[in-house]
């Protein structure tokens, strides 16, 4: 779950939503 692309954009979003802390990638 660190550079794979999610629904919200591309990679480059998969790296600074960890960051913020994967609440974008549960979603």
């Amino acid at each position: 779950m660190e550079t794979r692309p999610i629904s919200t954009g591309t990679t480059a979003s998969v790296p600074k939503e960890k960051e913020n802390g994967v609440s974008t990638i549960e979603v």
